[in-house]
């Protein structure tokens, strides 16, 4: 699944039904309120954690946003793995 809301993402997160059919989420994230009370990332990893999904890798080049990639608890292992086999990257986190 692919977010880029302009601050929307926890909005329809939070009511989305289809979430245990989703094992990656790409989305947007703030890093300072862009938007009129926009969720900040800190607070955003906390609900996708409620929702059953973990950091996989970090895109965070810019001062205020940048985008990152949650891997559902059921395979989050085996995309760290993945994702990891790529190397480390100047704007790119994995976990």
């Amino acid at each position: 699944m692919w977010l880029d809301l302009q601050g929307s993402e926890p909005d329809v997160l939070r009511n989305c039904k289809i979430l245990e059919t989703v094992d990656m989420i790409w989305s947007e994230v703030n890093l300072i309120e862009l938007y009129e009370n926009c969720m900040l990332y800190e607070d955003f990893k906390l609900l996708m954690a409620s929702k059953g999904f973990q950091v996989i890798l970090e895109h965070l080049p810019w001062k205020d946003s940048g985008n990152v990639l949650f891997g559902s608890n059921r395979c989050a292992q085996h995309l760290k793995a993945v994702f990891s086999a790529f190397g480390d990257h100047d704007e790119i986190m994995c976990y």
